[in-house]
């Protein structure tokens, strides 16, 4: 029984640890759920996709919180490496923080991108909400190699 493994449940019960991955400056997102292997691949962004010690520590936290829901359904975790975004604009941007949005509006934050230097490699950002959300949005977008520089406007 429980609930059907898809990419909806899996990113339903990801929700329970997204805040921990945010404030650590990190996020992930479900790629693929395989029905018949109960595989799930996962990108993990932020902070928590460059650094390896993360990784592991995340990969647990999340293995966990889906064995919990899913039980003996569930196969490996798998991370998958986040595709880099061709050209600096204010869609692109948009797009790399899509994943966190959800999480910055639950937590009573909005965030919106009001400007892009593509030469400079800057993103400016404005936002409103809790301060300890900055950092998490500044690395999402830094975690792109093309976005060199954040800067937020109250």
């Amino acid at each position: 029984g429980g609930l059907p493994l898809t990419v909806e449940t899996v990113d339903e019960v990801l929700n329970e640890v997204r805040p921990y991955l945010i404030s650590d400056g990190g996020n992930c997102r479900v790629v693929s759920v395989d029905a018949v292997s109960g595989d799930v691949e996962l990108q993990l962004e932020g902070a928590c996709g460059t650094c390896p010690s993360s990784t592991v520590t995340m990969k647990q936290g999340i293995e966990r919180v889906l064995r919990e829901n899913f039980g003996d359904r569930l196969g490996q975790v798998v991370p998958v490496q986040p595709a880099g975004v061709e050209q600096l604009t204010v869609e692109a941007c948009e797009k790399l923080l899509a994943p966190v949005r959800p999480a910055v509006e639950g937590l009573g934050g909005a965030v919106e991108v009001t400007g892009v230097d593509a030469a400079t490699g800057t993103v400016t950002l404005k936002y409103s909400g809790p301060e300890k959300l900055v950092y998490g949005i500044e690395l999402t977008l830094m975690d792109d190699e093309l976005v060199r520089k954040v800067v937020v406007e109250e």
